[in-house]
Order: C-alpha cells, then structure tokens, then sequence
C-alpha cells in the first residue's frame, strides 16, 4: 500500500494542477510575471487567475500547472 505522502509526491510528478488549483496558486502571484515567464498573454493569465473564463485550453491549463509546478 503506497501512504498519502508518496500518493501526494506521484500526483505533483506525474499530474496536472486542476483549474481551481491553478486559480489558487495565482491569486499571490504577479500576473504580469506569470505571463511574460509563460509565454501567455497577460489578458489570458488575469481571466484564469480571476476565474473569468467558462473554458481554458488545455495548453493553458498546461502550461500554467508546469509553471506553478516548476516544470
């Protein structure tokens, strides 16, 4: 049986953040920052930070979780 510790290591490896996830790893962060180190625009970044948007791409999503990940 694998404990928590190593179900939570595997998930942050292996997985990517969810919306809500990637909402709250914005919310103290410098948007203008995200974007320019992303690649995405800032208009992007603030909609998925404020939870503006009804859809985010995959590839937003993406790069966002490996971003916040350190990826």
């Amino acid at each position: 049986m694998v404990s928590s510790d190593h179900r939570n290591i595997f998930r942050t490896t292996l997985e990517m953040m969810t919306l809500d996830e990637i909402m709250a790893a914005l919310a103290d962060r410098k948007l203008n920052a995200v974007a320019d180190a992303t690649g995405l625009s800032y208009d992007t970044v603030w909609r998925v930070a404020a939870g503006k948007t009804k859809r985010v791409s995959y590839e937003t999503a993406k790069t966002l979780s490996d971003y916040l990940q350190g990826k």
